[in-house]
């Protein structure tokens, strides 16, 4: 999966695409992008079957610097078990 990031201008009518955004580590149905959460310049987006032989999930946080987003932080559960981290969401 990947998540789309759009923009509009303060004095503007219209969205414009600024990127698409996707795991540094992506893979086959990971479910990335079916949860996110923004605040400020951060969007929290999640992988809930990240791995999908312990069902634990995952998020990732990216961060807009000067227009370009990036990943800055993969987030996992440390006990690895049946938790599907990031099948929802708040930030």
């Amino acid at each position: 999966g990947s998540v789309y990031v759009y923009a509009s201008p303060s004095n503007a009518m219209f969205w414009t695409r600024h990127g698409k955004q996707f795991p540094r580590d992506t893979m086959n149905n990971q479910l990335f992008g079916e949860s996110l959460s923004m605040f400020d310049n951060l969007v929290v987006v999640s992988a809930r079957n990240d791995d999908t032989e312990t069902n634990t999930g995952s998020a990732y946080i990216f961060q807009e610097t000067n227009s370009l987003w990036s990943q800055q932080q993969k987030l996992i559960a440390l006990d690895m078990q049946n938790y599907r981290l990031g099948f929802e969401l708040d930030v």
